[in-house]
């Protein structure tokens, strides 16, 4: 046995596999503390094309309860501004909300009203900037889709007391 350490040969295998796993570890270790160092770095962005009070009243609840948290949040003036944004890797997501997003609620608040059933929802659009990491684009996506099924709720809750009080 004790010939066996004296070869060099025997000796080969354990350094080459030692190497390995010295490169295998410099290799992977920036992968992971960039993940963590980007995540407070690029922000979340907020257009508000709405010309009603629901974006407002949206944006308004996303900064009094959601700013602060693990995301910094910007408000651009325009879609055009987030996607290019989002295309040069400045954002992580961003949550439009549409020109006309007050006036297809009203619509769907008439609907409701007048017990029809069949219209258009009103939509709030989600982009995400997928070439940042699959990590870091799944905490946004789930973000982003948080704070849209927030305001669904508040939006639904409100229209439903409607209902209630009518009949």
């Amino acid at each position: 046995m004790k010939q066996l350490f004296k070869l060099s040969s025997s000796w080969f295998p354990i350094w080459l596999i030692s190497l390995l796993m010295l490169v295998m570890v410099f290799v992977y270790l920036p992968i992971f503390k960039g993940a963590k160092q980007n995540m407070s770095d690029v922000p979340l962005i907020v257009v508000n094309e709405d010309k009603g009070k629901v974006g407002d009243a949206i944006l308004l609840n996303l900064i009094e309860k959601q700013n602060g948290n693990s995301f910094k949040w910007e408000v651009d003036k325009s879609r055009k501004q987030a996607f290019t944004d989002i295309r040069n890797n400045k954002a992580y997501g961003a949550l439009i909300i549409p020109s006309d997003y007050s006036k297809s609620l009203d619509r769907v608040h008439d609907t409701l009203i007048s017990g029809l059933t069949n219209d258009k929802p009103a939509d709030l659009e989600i982009l995400l900037n997928e070439g940042i990491g699959q990590t870091a684009s799944m905490i946004a996506s789930n973000t982003l889709q948080t704070v849209a099924l927030t305001a669904s709720k508040g939006i639904s809750s409100q229209l439903k007391n409607e209902l209630l009080q009518k009949e």
